[in-house]
């Protein structure tokens, strides 16, 4: 009891402590300018490049571009995706994990209140944003979601993190940043409702869609992704624990390899196994990347058989503008989330 006495109020204090910098530098770019609607703004980071898009007030979309990473960007995503690199982070799941983190959010603080990005991670994400957002500079009234990619040690807490440090306005009305499989679930026109501005109408009708066992697969020249999960609606619960795996000898560069066709078809049947995969649902593959990869019909050809091998018949795969559809649910998103919020100040 003792214990508690003193333990409580530290626990208060610093939680306190890492929220007020948000409160304090992190901008409302959802703010009207007259009756002005401008374009929402969505970016998606991969594990190589990131991509800007915006959607239109009239549903309309419109591709930015492209900022390829650094080498020291995919030297930091690689070392991300080792499952020895996870550590706790927000959302907390119970009290022992808020207690647990207080060292290291106590250390993001500091190097916050010096003027640095809360971590070297950070400082390496901020890079690539800050080279994305010349494309496309934010007007007063835009606001953004950022999708981020399955690697098993980056957080939605760091993705927030770096646009506090940039102040990137990002869109409030939604819970979390996505991860790259909500955002092009998203961007392919799935787990969306018809009227967003009605909150209530618009989650009864995400609960009444069918339960999609997503597949993602992000492929590029210098890797390939996994990343499943079970969705309805897109909606990210920045779940810490994600069923991901990442494959630095299987990008499209190493396709010319002898064996590269039969180890992808391991690769596939032992995540699908792993994975635990429903039979009872529909299985959607999402692929995102590099046009010249995601076109390669043999590498789908691939991964329908070792889903078939694993039992899994029921097959749809969706390949439809892999560099930007996750930029674009990005931007679907921020644009959802406004709608929503403003429908909910004028009650």
């Amino acid at each position: 009891m003792t214990r508690l006495i003193f333990v409580i109020p530290l626990v208060v204090t610093t939680y306190l402590w890492n929220m007020i910098p948000r409160w304090k530098f992190q901008p409302r770019g959802d703010e009207k300018n007259g009756l002005e609607l401008r374009a929402a703004v969505g970016i998606s980071l991969t594990a190589t490049h990131g991509t800007l898009s915006l959607r239109n007030p009239d549903g309309s979309f419109e591709d930015i571009g492209r900022v390829e990473g650094s080498d020291e960007y995919i030297s930091m995503m690689k070392r991300l995706s080792a499952p020895s690199a996870k550590h706790i982070s927000p959302p907390y799941s119970t009290m022992e994990d808020l207690w647990d983190d207080i060292p290291r959010v106590f250390l993001q603080n500091v190097r916050k209140k010096l003027g640095l990005p809360a971590s070297s991670d950070a400082g390496i994400l901020a890079k690539l944003l800050r080279s994305l957002l010349t494309l496309h500079p934010l007007k007063s009234t835009q606001s953004v979601v950022i999708s981020y990619p399955p690697v098993m040690a980056l957080y939605n807490d760091d993705i927030i993190q770096t646009a506090i440090y940039l102040n990137i306005p990002l869109q409030t009305g939604i819970l979390f940043q996505s991860r790259e499989l909500v955002a092009a679930f998203a961007g392919h026109g799935l787990g969306l409702c018809e009227h967003p501005e009605d909150r209530d109408g618009c989650y009864d009708e995400l609960q009444r869609l069918p339960v999609k066992q997503v597949f993602h697969v992000e492929y590029t020249a210098k890797a390939m992704l996994f990343h499943t999960a079970p969705l309805r609606g897109a909606i990210d619960l920045a779940d810490s624990d994600i069923r991901a795996v990442a494959l630095w000898d299987m990008g499209g560069e190493a396709r010319g390899e002898k064996d590269y066709v039969e180890k992808l078809r391991d690769y596939v049947l032992k995540f699908v196994k792993e994975g635990r995969f429903s039979e009872e649902w529909e299985t959607v593959v999402v692929m995102t990347g590099d046009e010249e990869c995601v076109g390669d019909e043999e590498v789908k050809d691939v991964i329908r058989d070792g889903l078939k091998m694993a039992g899994i018949t029921a097959v749809r795969i969706l390949d439809a503008r892999p560099e930007f559809v996750a930029a674009r649910g990005a931007a679907e998103l921020c644009f959802r989330g406004r709608v929503s919020r403003e429908a909910g100040e004028l009650r």
